[in-house]
């Protein structure tokens, strides 16, 4: 009689099932990248954005004014520069080895080069998040110890409009800026600055979402800066605050494969070539809140 829990006796009839659809935890990889201005190229070493009308010569109401015969209107300058991004390359390597892709029902390689490829889109949106800090500091809005509010979204617009940037707009938040205590999901459900309970707050309470508060499509990502555990930075931005240029085969990131015989692997490589340029210092709005206790 064999002993409860005991499946020695079963021999070789022991069935393992595997099922057809695997578990992918993916990342949210390249949401940011794909909300700034955007240039690719087969081949550049540097890619540069033009930019009029702002800095210390820019053409405005306040330069207009009366004509009197005989008199010359007074010469305003009008500015133009440049911003450029330096491309640069980038990767990520994991290895896959023969007794992995051997010994399993399913050959691994396939998802390593999946996972590689979102894990450099993470890396992308970090590298584009970084200059959120670089955006002027005055038009920062929310502070770290306290919960963000619709309000805060608002303000950012305000300076956005004050600061003639250029549509369209959006905001990338942090996941704990949106979901929880601290969230716009507590704003949004308990405040009754709203009055009773609209749409905004329906789609909040049974979706846990929303997309567009203030006129600003809502983005999530967790490759925002942060300063500590218990606050982080979100950021309103124009589309043409920062300029992310790429050059390459076909797209952004490929893959590509190393067969290392005498280690009995092959080594998969996600590659990017790349650089990002913050174009204007006006057109974005850090968003600084609490996010925990």
């Amino acid at each position: 009689m064999s002993v409860a829990g005991d499946t020695a006796y079963l021999a070789g009839a022991l069935v393992e099932r595997i099922e057809a659809n695997a578990i992918m935890g993916f990342t949210d990889g390249m949401v940011i990248g794909n909300l700034v201005s955007r240039k690719h190229y087969p081949s550049a070493d540097t890619v540069s954005w033009p930019v009029y009308n702002r800095g210390t010569h820019k053409l405005t109401s306040a330069d207009g004014g009366a004509v009197t015969d005989g008199t010359a209107l007074t010469l305003k300058e009008f500015g133009s520069e440049k911003k450029t991004a330096t491309l640069a390359p980038y990767g990520i390597a994991s290895p896959v080895y023969v007794d992995s892709i051997l010994s399993n029902r399913d050959d691994p390689s396939g998802p390593v080069g999946q996972f590689l490829g979102n894990a450099m889109g993470s890396y992308i949106d970090k590298t584009i998040a970084a200059l959120f800090d670089d955006f002027n500091s005055g038009n920062d809005v929310g502070t770290s110890t306290v919960a963000i509010t619709v309000d805060n979204l608002f303000a950012a617009v305000a300076n956005l409009d004050n600061n003639y940037a250029p549509a369209p707009w959006r905001a990338v938040l942090h996941p704990l800026q949106l979901t929880g205590t601290y969230g716009l999901s507590n704003d949004l459900v308990t405040s009754n600055q709203f009055g009773g309970s609209p749409q905004l707050q329906e789609d909040m309470l049974r979706n846990g979402f929303v997309q567009t508060i203030a006129g600003l499509p809502i983005y999530k990502s967790r490759e925002l800066a942060s300063d500590s555990t218990t606050e982080h930075w979100g950021c309103a931005f124009s589309e043409q605050a920062i300029g992310f240029a790429s050059a390459g085969p076909e797209s952004v990131i490929w893959i590509t494969s190393e067969d290392e015989a005498r280690y009995q692997r092959v080594s998969y490589v996600a590659n990017a070539f790349f650089g990002v340029v913050e174009i204007d210092d006006y057109w974005g709005s850090g968003i600084h809140t609490k996010t925990s206790a």
